[in-house]
C-alpha cells in the first residue's frame, strides 16, 4: 500500500508499524500489543499480536520489546508481568523491583527494596512508638 499525498505525485510507501487502507490518506498505527515490520502493508490484519514474553506499550510499533528474566507475557501484551507478588515492571531496565513500601529477601537474611527478583515482596512493618515518644 501507498499513501496518497497532494497531489497525487508526493505518494509514498506505507511505513512499518502502520498500515493503509486502500485510497486512504493517512496511515493507521498498528495498535498497542501489535507491531508490523513490513513497509507497504493496506490491513490491519498486517499487524500481528507480539509474541509470548514480548511487548508494545506504544501504537504504531516496528517491533516488540522483550520482557526481563524476572517477568513474562501473554501474546498481545502491552506490558509484561512480574513474577513475584508486589512487583513493579520497569520497562527501561526490563527489572521488576519492589512495590513502594514492600521489600523482599531474595534468597537471603537481608531485606532488598530495589533489586530485580521473582521472589514475592512483603510488606514493610515500621514499629509504632509509644504516643510521646519518638525513634531513635
Amino acid at each position: 500500500g501507498t499513501i496518497n499525498g497532494y497531489p497525487n505525485t508526493l505518494s509514498y510507501i506505507c511505513p512499518s508499524g502502520h498500515y493503509c487502507p486502500i485510497q486512504s490518506a493517512f496511515a493507521q498505527a498498528c495498535p498497542m500489543g501489535t507491531f508490523n515490520d513490513q513497509n507497504g502493508s493496506s490491513s490491519s490484519s498486517d499487524c500481528r499480536l507480539c509474541p509470548e514474553n514480548t511487548y508494545s506499550d506504544r501504537p504504531g510499533a516496528s517491533f516488540c520489546t522483550a520482557c526481563g528474566g524476572t517477568s513474562f507475557a501473554e501474546p498481545g501484551a502491552v506490558t509484561c508481568t512480574c513474577r513475584g507478588e508486589h512487583r513493579n515492571f520497569n520497562p527501561a531496565a526490563k527489572t521488576c523491583v519492589c512495590q513502594h513500601r514492600y521489600a523482599s529477601r531474595e534468597g537471603g537474611t537481608t531485606i532488598k527494596e530495589a533489586v530485580d527478583g521473582e521472589a514475592d515482596c512483603q510488606p514493610i512493618i515500621f514499629n509504632n512508638c509509644p504516643e510521646g515518644t519518638t525513634l531513635s
